[in-house]
């Protein structure tokens, strides 16, 4: 009998990050919160920033990968 990974490995969670472009997952259009830029996001990933919007969390938690990128390269230089 065969088996799917997910049947060994259930608790890993696959990580879904914005995309700049459109695919078949992340087809929910957000736009960065840091540069303005178009970024796209899966349907559970834009259910829960909708309701952090909603519930007054963040503003606009949504980050670019390029914003991502240079947030990271700052954090590492300090």
């Amino acid at each position: 009998m065969q088996r799917i990974r997910s049947e060994f490995d259930f608790d890993r969670k696959e990580a879904s990050e914005p995309t700049a472009f459109r695919t078949a997952k992340n087809s929910f259009e957000f736009l960065c919160g840091m540069c303005g830029a178009t970024v796209f996001v899966d349907e559970a990933s834009r259910d829960r920033l909708q309701a952090a919007v909603e519930q007054g969390l963040e503003d606009n938690p949504v980050v670019c990968p390029d914003c991502e990128i240079e947030f990271d390269e700052e954090r590492a230089a300090n």
